[in-house]
């Protein structure tokens, strides 16, 4: 669980242009510039019968008291903002194997005195699975042959065996069980270093350990990389789709 004090150990460390007072809730008495940190929704649950969903809000109220130029206030505001930003960028806010944030400012003047209050709105949720041993399937990565790739939207395999059909004199079918099949399918970002990587890979032809990491859980293959193919999707990132050949 995130506590106000915990936003305030983040954003107190950074870089500003001049000193500001981090504070815990909403202030009565003002001495600029401040800076207020408020949990606007507390922890909450939502769970069914597949995952648990928690969440939780924050509010950084910057307040600052314009007493330069407007342009080195607004220069010095930005910087201030994207730091503050920056701050919490860095840290782990979430612990579930999904995980979703918005983080966004907004300003407004203050009334009573020549300034602004420039507010950054936290929301973020933690996904994890109901039932001990299940699995989310995403936040997972993939490391072949010297590359780990951040994997998005899961993966697909299929495993078992071939097969060929015989049917006897009244048509009864009989499935004769060939040999073992294996074959996996991997999405990840497309990056130009981590396709040519990948793409050598599957031209030397020669088969590799592959390590999946879901969450907690690792799973190594013996594998051979045999195709990928980038398409781009609906939100316009260029994504890539490795099919790997899984024999042991």
């Amino acid at each position: 669980m995130v506590t106000t004090a915990n936003i305030i150990s983040f954003i107190s460390d950074g870089t500003y242009p001049y000193p500001i007072r981090f504070v815990t809730g909403e202030q009565k008495f003002k001495v600029y510039p401040y800076c207020e940190v408020v949990e606007t929704s507390p922890r909450a649950k939502t769970e069914d019968a597949e995952t648990i969903t928690e969440s939780q809000s924050f509010e950084i109220r910057l307040y600052i008291r314009y007493i330069r130029t407007l342009d080195q206030e607004t220069a010095n505001l930005e910087t201030i903002e994207a730091e503050i930003l920056n701050q919490i960028h860095t840290e782990s806010l979430e612990s579930g194997e999904l995980f979703s944030e918005e983080k966004r400012w907004s300003r407004t003047p203050i009334q009573d005195v020549y300034g602004v209050q420039s507010t950054l709105s936290l929301t973020w949720q933690d996904i994890t699975p109901s039932e001990t041993g299940t699995r989310i399937g995403a936040g997972a990565t993939l490391a072949l042959g010297g590359t780990t790739l951040k994997l998005i939207r899961g993966t697909t395999g299929t495993f078992g065996r071939n097969s060929d059909n015989i049917f006897n004199d009244i048509g009864t079918k009989y499935p004769i069980k060939g040999e073992k099949l294996g074959t996996r399918s991997f999405e990840y970002a497309w990056k130009s270093a981590d396709y040519n990587a990948i793409q050598t890979l599957i031209n030397t032809g020669t088969p590799i350990t592959v390590t999946l990491t879901e969450g907690s859980t690792t799973t190594n293959y013996t594998g051979l990389p045999t195709q990928q193919r980038d398409t781009q999707d609906y939100k316009g990132l260029k994504v890539v789709t490795l099919e790997v050949e899984v024999l042991t």
